[in-house]
């Protein structure tokens, strides 16, 4: 099978980091990149044209190596991530490989999932964060046991990271799924409904980045619960 991967980052407010983690992206992978803008209050493009680099990056825009997708509104992660499902299929791609827009993920582990998906083209692959740095919030440690638990008692498999937004979706199996969430809880929804349609999971660990408490970020969600906004 010849794949045809598109990485996609997905952000909502990241105007520290979202021009830095398109940058890596260029340097570390040979992938056209898709951004979802998701009704940031600057728009991305915007934040690229006043940054350091941003002659590469707009030229990368002006090239089509970067194409930007923006809501006017926020809509919520699960949305972006649909969009993008639907706009990259619609474009003959096989895969579409999620990261994080906040600088948690490193580009370069992308080719851990890459090469995972050379062999098993039909597999959902996520990309398992190591969870062992003292960095690491105890909130996202109880999310991501909380999230497992449930996975596993809604499909009988054990996945060690469920909540982890560093994936590699095959887009063949998932192009008619129909999915109700449309926030965090989509990559929950996702991947149960893939198990549920006998799509093997597979997970490789990867290195991701946890600030010091005191240099996180906290954004408000509409629902007017607070979260790390590198949880």
């Amino acid at each position: 099978m010849i794949l045809r991967i598109r990485l996609c980052i997905p952000t909502f407010n990241n105007p520290t980091t979202i021009a830095d983690v398109a940058l890596d992206a260029l340097k570390q992978v040979s992938l056209p990149i898709l951004i979802v803008d998701d009704g940031s209050a600057e728009p991305v493009r915007g934040l690229f044209s006043r940054h350091e680099h941003s002659g590469e990056l707009l030229d990368a825009l002006t090239e089509g190596r970067i194409e930007i997708l923006r809501f006017d509104e926020n809509r919520g992660k699960g949305l972006a991530l649909q969009a993008a499902l639907k706009d990259s299929v619609e474009k003959g791609f096989t895969h579409l490989l999620a990261i994080d827009g906040d600088g948690q993920h490193y580009a370069r582990e992308c080719q851990k999932l890459i090469d995972l998906a050379k062999d098993s083209p039909w597999d959902l692959i996520i990309g398992s964060r190591k969870f062992h740095s003292e960095t690491v919030p105890e909130v996202s440690k109880f999310g991501r046991k909380f999230s497992n638990f449930w996975v596993g008692y809604q499909t009988g498999l054990t996945v060690s990271d469920s909540q982890s937004g560093f994936r590699l979706y095959p887009l063949f199996p998932l192009q008619n799924f129909k999915f109700f969430t449309k926030r965090y809880d989509f990559e929950i929804e996702v991947l149960i409904r893939a198990i549920w349609r006998g799509v093997t999971i597979r997970e490789v660990e990867i290195d991701v980045f946890y600030p010091k408490p005191e240099e996180r970020v906290n954004i408000l969600t509409s629902s007017g619960t607070t979260f790390a906004s590198r949880c």
